[in-house]
């Protein structure tokens, strides 16, 4: 585990996926209190809005999977990371110039959103890939194997460190 955590890439997409994650729940807890308290929406149009800002995630996560086979992780994840800066950014600007308005706080809790839908995949898969070289020292193993009488036997394994990668064992 020390090898890991010493890694500074592995950390890297540790600290933006956090950082990401931070930025997540602070919305969850308070953006009720912002939408209903300071703007006067009722429950149900805010479940709308939250809703609105959840398709905004998926939205991003459907376009990590589109682009992910085309273009690298790392610019999908800076992307992310740029998006979540973006929608954040104007909403401190839009507060500071114009003032706290529904449909300025709504778009740029959508960008952001967008932005998360991005990051989370993206750093996480990143992250698994640098961390994946780390030794193990046990693992355990599952393989799954349907033969053609529509048996789905299964076995568990518990392989080594010496033996890795796990070997896969199953009887059908």
């Amino acid at each position: 585990m020390g090898a890991l955590l010493g890694r500074r890439a592995f950390m890297g997409y540790v600290l933006v996926v956090a950082f990401v994650s931070a930025a997540l729940f602070a919305y969850i807890s308070g953006s009720s209190f912002v939408f209903e308290s300071l703007h006067g929406v009722s429950a149900t149009t805010y479940s709308l809005i939250f809703a609105t800002n959840a398709v905004g995630m998926l939205l991003g996560g459907a376009v990590f999977s589109r682009l992910s086979g085309k273009r690298h992780l790392n610019t999908l994840l800076a992307a992310g990371v740029g998006l979540c800066l973006l929608g954040a950014l104007a909403q401190v600007l839009l507060v500071a110039t114009v003032g706290e308005t529904l449909a300025g706080t709504w778009i740029t809790l959508f960008v952001t959103a967008g932005g998360i839908g991005l990051v989370f995949p993206g750093g996480m898969s990143l992250g698994q890939a640098v961390g994946r070289v780390a030794p193990v020292p046990r693992r355990r193993c599952w393989a799954v194997c349907s033969s053609s009488s529509g048996r789905w036997p299964h076995h568990w394994s518990v392989c080594s460190a010496r033996t890795a990668p796990c070997r896969w064992r199953w009887s059908c």
